[in-house]
């Protein structure tokens, strides 16, 4: 996939990342150690936007006309602030991250930092990073060791922050098949400690709250390995195969007005329909194209199980296996945004609907009907 990385503001401990920017340390670092060798230490300030209003003068009778003597400008408040970050030393410019209100909070990426050093000690730091301008950072620490089938996999806890006005300060569990080295596993569906904080005032202090219930990790990170063990013991045929994989990417929805307009023409003659079909056609495209790619990504799954099952015949023809499908897929395909997808957006939530089926099919609880889409 391609970087989205900010610069190389990327660090990593002891193994270079896939996309070869940033910096490989041997020595473990702190937090707030990392933060300056990666370079994650610029500063980030919110600004007021007033909406500018003009205000006409008083107006008087002339020989030419009515005369309004000259505007004045008025600002109001908006009670919205632009998220600014301020220029870098490979950046020179000042590059607004998005928008909020008044009250939202800049959580600096230096605090991050400290707020996380009293953990190091137990959970050492195993990469940091900003992607886009800087307006997401994340930081990644490394946890405890369990085997599914053989295979080493590892609890991380990932730590993020959006300086974008969408997105808060996050913490939740990760655990990562090092064998495939997936950058992601987003098994939220699972019992697992996760929260999410907005940038209010009081956000400092909340993370401060939260942090010290990471011993409630631990267990969570029982739990999890545990329901990963149990994925590697139940057998998957290839109908359950299918599942997982069909749960991930699901076929997109048909737009109702596409609907509307197809029962239409099927109603009445098509004649009478053509304005209203040709209005739709944009929307039929995307609906298509959409179509066309979740096609594509569950040819993709099978052809990768397949090749798993070939590579990594331990874990060959189990529940396990096809769950490493999903991770995969998202963790290394190309694409716009790959990054910010894995650790934030769609490829996240497609993880999620495959961790949410692999389960149902490990607890016995699946009732999903499997289809083969032409």
């Amino acid at each position: 996939m391609s970087a989205n990385i900010f610069g190389e503001r990327f660090m990593g401990h002891r193994k270079p990342a896939w996309h070869g920017l940033g910096t490989v340390l041997e020595e473990r670092v702190s937090a707030s150690e990392a933060v300056e060798v990666a370079g994650l230490d610029y500063s980030v300030q919110t600004i007021d936007l007033p909406v500018p209003l003009a205000i006409d003068g008083p107006q008087f009778d002339s020989p030419a006309g009515p005369y309004i003597k000259e505007s004045k400008i008025r600002f109001l408040d908006s009670g919205v602030v632009a998220i600014v970050r301020d220029p870098t030393p490979d950046d020179d410019e000042y590059r607004v991250l998005g928008t909020a209100g008044s009250g939202y909070t800049v959580v600096q990426n230096t605090e991050i930092a400290e707020l996380i050093d009293p953990f190091t000690k137990e959970w050492p730091v195993e990469t940091v990073g900003a992607l886009g301008k800087g307006e997401r950072v994340f930081f990644t620490l490394s946890g405890e060791q369990f085997e599914v089938l053989g295979e080493e996999c590892k609890h991380f806890l990932l730590v993020t922050d959006g300086k974008d006005g969408k997105n808060g300060l996050n913490v939740q569990d990760v655990p990562i098949c090092v064998v495939c080295q997936n950058t992601l596993m987003a098994a939220e569906s699972a019992a697992t400690i996760s929260f999410s904080l907005r940038h209010t005032r009081k956000v400092k202090d909340d993370m401060v709250w939260h942090m010290n219930l990471i011993n409630e990790l631990r267990k969570a990170q029982v739990s999890l390995a545990q329901n990963m063990i149990a994925m590697g013991n139940t057998v998957a045929d290839d109908t359950a195969v299918g599942k997982v994989i069909n749960a991930s990417f699901p076929m997109p929805t048909k737009p109702r007005k596409v609907i509307m307009v197809e029962r239409a023409r099927a109603q009445s003659s098509i004649e009478a329909t053509t304005a209203e079909w040709e209005l739709t056609r944009d929307i039929r495209e995307a609906f298509e194209r959409e179509r066309e790619r979740a096609k594509e990504l569950r040819s993709a799954g099978v052809r990768l199980y397949e090749a798993i099952c070939d590579t990594r015949p331990a874990i060959g023809g189990t529940v396990w296996a096809a769950y490493q499908v999903i991770t995969e897929l998202a963790s290394w395909r190309d694409g716009p945004n790959a990054d910010r997808a894995v650790v934030f957006g769609s490829r996240k939530e497609e993880a999620k609907r495959g961790y949410k089926q692999a389960m149902a099919l490990v607890e016995g609880t699946d009732e999903t009907v499997y289809t083969v889409e032409a």
